[in-house]
């Protein structure tokens, strides 16, 4: 079945020779998230809690005051009733403090971040029954709110302590002695690395001809339309014009190139440039000047803070300009949006906005002038559907169909409706949109790009390539490393490696090794012969 979706793909080469290439080249990545699935499963975060100091305790609820009061004063300052967001009722529960675990001071950031995103977390680790490990429902407890700058949760109840057996192994790794102290426990959420993989299997066994240039990365025979820039007139710049004197800033051209190009491009375009360069700036200009042409934006970056740059200079463009061509949407969780203007563009917050709009006409549904009687039941189930709330609602679509830009990081980028409906058994197609913006690119993975990139007809790829790497998760990095090599291979490799010239003078280790037999021994000779490392052979 899969060469008939090769068979009418274009600039890939040889259908059949595509179809082995793609095989090949995209096997590490398969390989790479099934053992990274694999043993997510079977490892949870584990944090220790404890109890708010008083002071502590009126910090958080100052804050919260805090937060209350600016959302009060927003809502009775604002014009419009989209930010008239008001303040939402403070959820009763009790907060914790979160901190390392006992002897592991250097606890991970990232740690941390998985705790305050969670919606639940757990009080005891789960139970293991060979390589599977189960939860219980009764050991879990819900969040309810969360203070990153305090590091604490509010809990729906205080969690327990609950006594941990000698043969209870911790959830993270196999400890001698069960770990000590309240801890907290959080089950592991493999959900981005399934949709990754499940976008990678569809890429490489189901593609459709419109994903067809992203096969051809892996291709070694693609070919590749040719890009006859758009050439735009001097008054269709918006954020590239000219300043009052007729001169452009430095840079100006080079962002202007990369605009003329992404608008004509058939497939991929590309801009990277240094913090400061003005990158931001030419997202902002290509998303306009694709909205004037009525295309569809998919806008993803891997942090809220990049998504959130962009979507702000759009607003404050738009709210003072004559052209309203932008219709955003943003997705995620409102508690995650780095900016107060982007906040009224969530979804939900859109969702009730417009709902307020609608409830003002309602009299009109409920006792219209003038009509017929036979339409009573039209107009009730019209007032149902518009009024019903919920991602599965007819308003929750129709401002998703509307919308010409959708923003969102890659991975709550899946909290779409559309998107989550699709990648369900069974679930429907999402129309694609006509544009995946991706920002801060250097720190998204191949198989991350993917699952937003699926859903796009052409990819503007924008970054640095000097800034910071994908943070991939480090245990899962090992988990892959462990399958490369048997393990005294391995061990081998390390120590010797660990005594060459590859590591700094000051940092390099001679070992013991005890080896189980002769082959091993023979192993650690070569391997020392290799890198020109001295070795005794005490036997």
């Amino acid at each position: 079945m899969a060469r008939l979706y090769y068979m009418s793909l274009s600039g890939v080469g040889d259908w059949a020779a595509a179809m082995r290439e793609s095989g090949a080249q995209l096997a590490p990545y398969r390989s790479y998230l099934q053992t990274a699935i694999k043993a997510a499963e079977n490892r949870a975060l584990v944090l220790a809690w404890r109890e708010p100091t008083s002071q502590e305790l009126q910090e958080l609820e100052r804050r919260v005051h805090d937060r209350s009061t600016r959302a009060v004063k927003r809502a009775v300052d604002a014009q419009r009733r989209r930010d008239r967001r008001g303040a939402r009722d403070a959820p009763d529960g009790t907060w914790i403090m979160l901190d390392p675990r006992p002897g592991r001071a250097e606890e991970p950031e990232t740690t941390f971040d998985a705790f305050l995103k969670a919606r639940t977390v757990y009080e005891a680790p789960p139970d293991r029954q060979g390589n599977k490990m189960f939860w219980r429902d009764g050991h879990a407890v819900q969040v309810r709110g969360f203070d990153r700058e305090a590091l604490a949760l509010l809990l729906e109840r205080p969690p327990v302590e609950i006594e941990l057996d000698d043969e209870q192994p911790d959830a993270a790794e196999v400890h001698e002695k069960p770990p000590e102290g309240p801890l907290l426990f959080l089950r592991p959420n493999t959900w981005p690395l399934e949709c990754q993989r499940r976008t990678l299997e569809a890429l490489e066994d189901r593609p459709s001809p419109r994903v067809a240039p992203l096969l051809r990365l892996v291709s070694t025979r693609p070919t590749w339309d040719s890009v006859l820039p758009e050439d735009l007139a001097e008054e269709s710049w918006v954020f590239l014009r000219r300043d009052r004197n007729g001169t452009l800033r430095d840079g100006t051209d080079e962002q202007r190139v990369f605009v003329h190009r992404a608008l004509a491009t058939p497939d991929f375009a590309v801009l990277e440039g240094p913090p400061g360069s003005g990158k931001t700036t030419a997202i902002c200009e290509l998303i306009v000047q694709l909205a004037r042409r009525g295309k569809r934006v998919l806008l993803v970056a891997s942090t809220h803070v990049a998504v959130d740059n962009v979507l702000e200079r759009l607003l404050e463009w738009q709210d003072a300009s004559t052209e309203k061509l932008v219709m955003p949407i943003r997705i995620g969780d409102e508690d995650n949006v780095s900016s107060d203007a982007v906040g009224a563009w969530v979804l939900r917050n859109v969702a009730r906005t417009w709902r307020g709009e609608i409830l003002d006409f309602l009299d009109f549904l409920d006792r219209p002038q003038g009509a017929a009687h036979e339409g009573a039941a039209a107009r009730s189930m019209l007032k149902g559907a518009l009024t019903r709330d919920g991602e599965e609602s007819a308003l929750i679509r129709m401002l998703l169909d509307a919308s010409n830009l959708v923003c969102g990081t890659t991975i709550g980028i899946l909290q779409h409706p559309a998107i989550k409906a699709s990648r369900k058994k069974g679930g429907g197609a999402m129309e694609p949109f006509d544009y995946l913006v991706l920002d801060e690119a250097s720190k998204t993975t191949f198989t991350e790009f993917l699952v937003p990139g699926a859903y796009a007809e052409r990819w503007v790829v924008v970054g640095d390539r000097r800034q910071l790497s994908p943070y991939v998760e480090e245990q899962d990095l090992a988990e892959n490393f462990r399958g490369l090599l048997p393990p005294e291979v391995g061990r081998a490799t390390a120590h010797t490696f660990l005594a060459s010239d590859a590591v700094p003078r000051g940092l390099r280790v001679r070992s013991l090794v005890a080896v189980a037999s002769d082959d091993e021994a023979h192993l650690v000779a070569d391997e020392a012969e290799a890198r020109g490392i001295y070795v005794v052979d005490l036997d």
